[in-house]
């Protein structure tokens, strides 16, 4: 992030960049640790068939150019100098979808490794 800038907050939508690619990222995690890292769900406009992808109703609104999913199944968390400029804020309703599938994707996923893990254990 370049100096003199609005640091990334819970909401908003930013540029980042992640290897040599540069996308947009919903923050969807100020960050709870000692570290600096952000969690970030990536942003495409790619309609996928993953069932925790979330269409983004009002991209305009989020000044995204077309019609954009939020990437639930794919978190990072990313440091503050990632991230390069903000594009705008997430409308509510769109963020409580979101919050709703990142809920079902981790708890889908601790689940399934928590009942292989058991099944090893036994």
């Amino acid at each position: 992030m370049r100096a003199g800038r609005n640091k990334p907050k819970f909401g908003e939508v930013w540029v980042a960049s992640e290897g040599k690619k540069q996308r947009p990222v919903l923050i969807y995690n100020n960050g709870i640790t000692v570290d600096i890292d952000l969690g970030i769900a990536r942003i495409t406009t790619q309609k996928n068939p993953d069932l925790f992808d979330v269409e983004i109703k009002r991209w305009r609104d989020v000044n995204l150019s077309k019609p954009s999913y939020v990437r639930c199944s794919k978190l990072s968390n990313i440091p503050e100098y990632k991230f390069d400029y903000k594009i705008g804020d997430m409308h509510p309703e769109d963020l409580l979808v979101v919050r709703e599938k990142i809920k079902a994707f981790v708890d889908k996923d601790f689940e399934e490794e928590l009942e292989n893990y058991t099944r090893k254990q036994c």
